[in-house]
């Protein structure tokens, strides 16, 4: 409903009688015919919504009836918006320009939209001028053609995108269906995908089955119209089991809709099959590569990607055999969507980060490592971030919440595995990472261990030490007891210990991100604790994707090869400032390496206590003394 329709239907609703469309037309400011118009489509969303109906009545006039079930929807759609702009919302009214100008086949000139949105043609060209904004993620731009009109430029592929976008949003605030498709053919089309579904026994997720019908439909659509999509000849793999999935899938919609599909259709149809996200069975093993026809590629990138994860955090993901299937299947269907630029839609991604905030960094290292020239949306890299995180959840099921711990044994591999086993059996939050003798004990790095026991005395430092004997008596047992409890309850502040004096805490005026993040490495290259070349690899990082984890908080961090002393900036912002589009009050600038493992894992968890603490930011940034705020890192 558009701005006019919603001020015309509220006024019928405030009358609560029969209004003359002369009286209608008045209070508008527009034609009688104008107004008539308006009424065929608001009589077709009030049928939609249930809302009640429209009586005509002829010399009295028009009268809204509406519906005592629905009359708080009523008025909560039509005068809470009103209230608060007259008209409906900037995004909806840019959302409904854009589905003018996408889904339809004539050009529409200024005068026109400005009739129909009941705007000036001043105020129809910055809508313009934002809507082609939005269209730039699709490679599309508006056109505005002198004593023609306004028209979508770019390729067909995008427009669909745009097309298919605008149609979940508008289905995700309860629109019908019926505003963009026929039910029927809605219906139709759903049970033809999951005929599929039953036929190939792997079942799509909702969100995905639901963006194939959208993708179908408009399809159907856009072939009807000769808005076809091209692609070559030799480009088009007719042996990929995409394609034959899409040839059967066509067959039934040439049959039903009456129609014949383009061959580059069909092949554009198999690349959306291919991208759709899946119900993994549980029992399903490695015979899924061979049933989705998971190419090669993909499997070694995925084995390179679990091996880099594994080696920056410490904890063995590579021994998670479901964990590559998940990721492998995942990024079977990714990368899928990323090449051919589809949209990634992950409702909770930002929650993910916000959660998991260092996973989700060392995934985004790990992918910017394999393939730097490939931007992996923030959506994508939140779905590899649960496959880990799931995958972390399993083995602390196995493993209870483990420590773990390197034998040091120089009486041989008995007496070793003797004491192993009696620990083992006594200490059920142990794991076992290795036995060795004194002289191999050195090559184990300290983030891989959590305490040591030895049998023999030990020169290390860098690692707590419990020395017993190979039959561990009762108060070595006891020893052993207080040094866990000890390291469990170990309340070390990492953070705090990176911003080392209230002299890193900056209260920032800056008017943008990109001049914090400066304002912050300044301090820190003028301090001595990076080099005069981090700065430039900060705002870097940060254009390649924002660093804001959510609840006010921000990470930027630049390459590590810059730094000198590991150190943390602190920058905060009474007012909160816009950070790519989110609000952030808190500047964490991290001149840490992230592959670091142990230490740098603590210091994000401590980040996402802090990120989730709202009391917490809220008391930070209302602080004006750098002593007093440093107390609460």
């Amino acid at each position: 409903m558009t701005g006019r329709q919603r001020k015309i239907t509220a006024y019928l609703y405030d009358q609560q009688n029969y209004v003359a469309i002369q009286s209608v037309a008045d209070f508008i400011g527009c034609s009688e015919k104008t107004v008539r118009t308006e009424l065929k489509a608001i009589n077709e969303y009030i049928e939609a919504h249930q809302w009640g109906n429209l009586v005509r009545r002829p010399s009295r006039g028009i009268r809204f009836n509406p519906s005592e079930e629905k009359q708080a929807q009523i008025k909560e759609q039509l005068f809470s918006i009103e209230e608060k702009n007259q008209l409906s919302s900037r995004k909806e009214q840019i959302s409904i320009l854009l589905r003018l100008l996408l889904d339809t086949k004539k050009e529409w000139t200024i005068k026109q939209l400005s009739e129909e949105f009941y705007e000036s043609q001043a105020v129809i060209k910055e809508l313009l001028k934002e809507g082609s904004e939005r269209l730039q993620k699709y490679r599309l731009s508006i056109q505005l053609k002198p004593n023609v009109g306004v028209s979508v430029i770019g390729p067909e592929t995008g427009r669909r995108a745009a097309m298919a976008d605008l149609v979940r949003e508008s289905l995700k605030e309860n629109h019908p269906i019926k505003e963009w498709f026929s039910p029927f053919d809605w219906e139709a089309v759903n049970k033809m995908i999951k005929g599929l579904e039953q036929q190939s026994s792997f079942f799509y997720t909702h969100a995905s089955r639901e963006t194939l019908l959208i993708h179908i439909l408009l399809a159907v659509k856009r072939i009807m119209w000769k808005r076809c999509v091209a692609y070559p000849a030799e480009s088009i793999d007719l042996k990929r089991i995409e394609m034959k999935k899409a040839a059967q899938l066509v067959k039934e919609l040439e049959a039903y809709f009456q129609m014949t599909w383009p061959p580059a259709e069909v092949y554009y149809l198999s690349i959306h099959l291919r991208s759709a996200r899946l119900e993994l069975p549980s029992a399903e093993g490695s015979n899924i590569f061979e049933k989705l026809q998971i190419d090669p590629e993909t499997i070694r990138f995925t084995h390179h990607l679990i091996e880099i994860v594994t080696a920056v955090t410490g904890h063995p993901y590579d021994k998670d055999s479901d964990l590559f299937r998940d990721t492998a299947a995942h990024l079977h269907s990714s990368t899928a969507r990323i090449d051919h630029h589809f949209s990634h839609h992950n409702p909770m991604a930002s929650e993910i980060r916000k959660m998991y905030p260092y996973l989700f960094e060392m995934i985004i290292e790990a992918l910017a490592e394999l393939e730097p020239a490939k931007e992996w949306p923030l959506e994508e890299i939140a779905y590899l971030t649960i496959h880990f995180q799931v995958s972390l959840e399993r083995s602390k099921k196995t493993s209870a919440d483990y420590m773990r711990v390197l034998i040091v044994c120089p009486m041989g591999m008995g007496m070793s595995r003797l004491l192993q086993t009696k620990l083992e059996r006594k200490f059920h939050s142990l794991q076992t990472v290795g036995c060795t003798a004194v002289k191999e004990a050195e090559r184990f790095d300290e983030d891989r261990i959590d305490i040591i026991i030895s049998t023999v005395p030990l020169q290390r430092t860098d690692v707590p030490i419990v020395v017993v004997s190979p039959f561990l008596k009762q108060e070595e047992q006891q020893q052993i007891h207080r040094m866990v409890n000890t390291l469990k309850n170990n309340s070390h502040n990492v953070l705090q210990e990176l911003i080392s004096s209230p002299a890193h805490i900056h209260f920032l005026q800056e008017s943008n991100h990109i001049k914090a993040i400066t304002h912050l490495a300044g301090f820190l290259e003028e301090t001595g604790k990076v080099t005069p070349a981090f700065v430039e690899s900060a705002i870097n990082r940060e254009k390649k994707s924002s660093t804001f984890i959510g609840g006010g908080v921000a990470i930027p961090h630049g390459d590590p090869a810059f730094i000198k002393i590991p150190s943390v900036a602190v920058g905060i912002f009474s007012d909160p400032i816009d950070w790519n589009g989110s609000s952030a009050a808190i500047v964490l600038l991290l001149a840490a390496d992230l592959q670091e493992g142990g230490k740098v894992k603590k210091l994000f968890e401590e980040i996402s206590k802090l990120s989730d603490s709202p009391d917490r930011v809220a008391r930070i940034k209302s602080l004006a003394d750098a002593e007093a705020v440093f107390t609460l890192f």
